[in-house]
């Protein structure tokens, strides 16, 4: 088992895309799936793991699709959602602080530290 492939990680081109793959990847009918959000220092990385159907050895190979936030930009990197909706126009996308009718809103986790199951320890406080 020590020769199966590693997750993929994949930079997307913008934050719609991430919108696009979440709500896409959620279960029908259901709330759409978190993405999760990585800081350090004025960057920040949104990202949404998927698992690909069908790879030969796990059936499903991990994939972390991810966008990095410019620094320019605060709201990427405090806004607790995404919004999204499609109109006549073409769709829409943005950081959002609340909820808003008629948007599709996906949660945003902050992930505070990134560890290996193995060292994971419940002494920790």
């Amino acid at each position: 088992m020590e020769n199966l492939k590693k997750t993929v990680g994949v930079k997307v081109s913008n934050i719609a895309d991430i919108a696009r793959l979440a709500l896409s990847t959620s279960a029908p009918m259901g709330p759409p799936r978190a993405v999760f959000r990585i800081k350090n220092g004025n960057k920040a990385i949104i990202s949404l793991l998927v698992s690909l159907p069908n790879y030969y050895q796990l059936r499903g190979l991990p994939v972390l699709f991810y966008y990095q936030c410019e620094d320019a930009n605060a709201t990427c990197r405090s806004s607790p959602y995404i919004s999204y909706r499609i109109m006549e126009g073409g769709e829409q996308v943005q950081f959002s602080e609340k909820s808003m009718p008629g948007w599709a809103m996906i949660p945003i986790i902050n992930v505070e530290e990134i560890k290996e199951i193995e060292e994971l320890s419940f002494n920790e406080r």
